[in-house]
């Protein structure tokens, strides 16, 4: 089976780098979870547990924000990195995500 949308190989290196950790809180192996068939259907928001905020990312600005603030081989190592965030947050979320569109 050919994985040519693979998470390992759509994007740059050090954005990869972040993407097994996103996809193990996800509950999902990187090894088989794909860019176009799992996690851009997937309604996961993360938190970054490093950073210890409150905000819910989506995935690719999560591995975007790991990439950018949290670089570097030590960096990496932190476990865990990210924490899914409840269904029932994450509904909270997408509701007021839909409420800022409406009024764009």
């Amino acid at each position: 089976m050919e994985r040519t949308s693979s998470i390992w190989d759509r994007y740059g290196i050090g954005y990869v780098a972040e993407a097994p950790h996103l996809l193990h809180a996800c509950g999902l192996d990187p090894n088989v979870a794909t860019v176009d068939d799992t996690m851009d259907h997937c309604n996961a928001r993360l938190k970054c547990l490093p950073c210890g905020d409150s905000r819910a990312r989506r995935w690719r600005d999560a591995g975007w924000h790991g990439h950018s603030y949290h670089p570097g081989p030590a960096a990496r190592f932190e476990l865990p990195r990210w924490q899914v965030v409840s269904d029932e947050h994450v509904g909270a979320i997408q509701a007021a995500e839909l409420s800022l569109q409406k009024d764009l």
